[in-house]
C-alpha cells in the first residue's frame, strides 16, 4: 500500500512532508504527514481549515485536517519539515522553516545517504 501510494506521489510531483504538532499548549504532540507539492499547499489547506471564526480542536486533529496521516507522539518530534500549533482559529498556525535551515537539513539527509 506504500509503495502504490509513493508511486502516486512522485506521478503528482508531491512528497510527503512531515508537521510536528502541538496540541493546545502541550496537551498532545502530533506528527502529520501530508502529500503536497511544497509547504505552502500545505500552511494553505491548514489555513483553510483553521481560520474558520468557530473553529476549535475538540476531538483530534485528523477530525478537522483529514488529508494526511496522524500519529501521536511523545516527545515532540526534532526532524520535521515544519512545526505547528493547533487549538482555536485566533492562535493556530503552522511555521515554515527558513531557507537557511531548510538548506540544512537537506545536507544533513544527503550526509546520510552518502555515509549509508
Amino acid at each position: 500500500m506504500r509503495y502504490i501510494r509513493k508511486l502516486i506521489n512522485t506521478l503528482l510531483r508531491r512528497r510527503v512532508w512531515t508537521i510536528g504538532v502541538e496540541e493546545e499548549y502541550g496537551y498532545r504532540y502530533w506528527t502529520w504527514r501530508v502529500a503536497a507539492r511544497d509547504l505552502r499547499d500545505v500552511k494553505a489547506y491548514f489555513e483553510e481549515v483553521v481560520s474558520k471564526p468557530d473553529f476549535f480542536c475538540s476531538g483530534v486533529p485528523s477530525d478537522h485536517l483529514t488529508r494526511g496521516e496522524w500519529e501521536e507522539v511523545f516527545p515532540f518530534p526534532s526532524e520535521c519539515d515544519a512545526t505547528a500549533h493547533i487549538h482555536e482559529a485566533d492562535d493556530s498556525y503552522l511555521n515554515l522553516p527558513t531557507r537557511e535551515v531548510a538548506a540544512a537539513r537537506a545536507l544533513n539527509k544527503i550526509e546520510l545517504r552518502l555515509k549509508a
